[in-house]
């Protein structure tokens, strides 16, 4: 929704709204809806939509058109795997050894799902391609068209130390 954001920590359960201009930082306003005071969820949430387009008309910002966003996110302009929502990833285990993956990402209706693959079992390209069709599977939106990256020099190393063949 628009401008608000539901809170569920231990502290606190309710719906919080922030009014933002297109470019700032800082609200223009802010406010907590809690479940308690309003008796629920659905009233809480029902204070905060009206507080929220009274504040809208307050601010002028109904003069911009939103869109909502999809059901999954899928853009990631940092991601250097050529594939949106796909990551390399290293870890280190208990034992001092590094382990390289890699990663589907994925967020639907406020989910965060991770998922990766051994490159060690699956090979730099297979791990790659498993990763991307995961994406495929679960968003429904293509990911890419590309093959993946040429491993980095941190891959190659990482390979190299740990006699792993890259090829596959």
């Amino acid at each position: 929704m628009r401008f608000i954001t539901r809170i569920d920590s231990k502290r606190a359960k309710g719906w919080t709204v922030r009014l933002y201009q297109k470019g700032d930082r800082s609200p223009l306003a802010s406010k907590f809806f809690s479940d308690s005071k309003y008796l629920s969820m659905a009233d809480a949430l029902d204070a905060a939509k009206i507080w929220r387009d009274q504040q809208v008309k307050i601010h002028h910002l109904d003069r911009y058109k939103h869109v909502d966003a999809p059901k999954a996110h899928f853009c990631n302009t940092r991601s250097k795997s050529g594939a949106v929502g796909v990551s390399l990833s290293f870890k280190s285990s208990s034992s001092g050894a590094i382990h390289a993956y890699w990663i589907a990402k994925t967020v639907i209706a406020n989910d965060i799902n991770i998922k990766h693959w051994s490159i060690h079992r699956h090979g730099y390209k297979g791990a790659w391609k498993k990763a991307v069709d995961y994406r495929l599977k679960i968003t429904g939106q293509p990911v890419t068209e590309n093959k993946p990256p040429s491993p980095e020099e941190r891959i190659v190393e990482w390979a190299r130390e740990y006699d792993i063949n890259l090829s596959k």
